[in-house]
């Protein structure tokens, strides 16, 4: 089943042209709700019903990433949970499509570019701190 994920960041906000794109899609079911994607303390209760409920061999389908997440490692987190349940997941506007070989290949390599970047940080993190404590703060 195609199940598809629309979002607004507020009630002001319209949900149609998302919602016209994912039946475009032909998705059968669409979860929609209007709430900042940003605000770690907000809970986004219709994509955690979605998550609850996609089943092995279902596809997410958004309009665009920044719908379904606001962080690189939020997206990838979503992404592997849905791996993990045998679903796949496609963005339209950003040209993201797990279903084939080669957007499997591109996530993995997003996935890839941003342990990179986090890692990094850390490094930069971890040498900040050391040349702190060698001068004594």
């Amino acid at each position: 089943m195609k199940i598809g994920y629309a979002r607004t960041s507020t009630r002001e906000q319209n949900l149609d042209l998302q919602l016209d794109a994912l039946k475009a899609a032909g998705c059968e079911r669409i979860y929609q709700e209007q709430v900042s994607g940003a605000a770690k303390d907000k809970k986004r209760p219709e994509l955690e019903a979605m998550l609850e409920h996609m089943r092995s061999g279902d596809t997410i389908v958004v309009y665009k990433l920044d719908r379904i997440s606001r962080s690189t490692k939020h997206l990838i987190e979503l992404v592997e949970q849905m791996e993990q349940a045998g679903v796949e997941f496609i963005s339209l506007s950003d040209n993201l499509d797990t279903t084939s070989a080669q957007g499997r290949f591109f996530f993995r390599m997003m996935a890839n570019i941003a342990e990179l970047e986090r890692d990094i940080i850390v490094e930069r993190t971890n040498a900040g701190l050391a040349a702190a404590r060698a001068r004594g703060r």
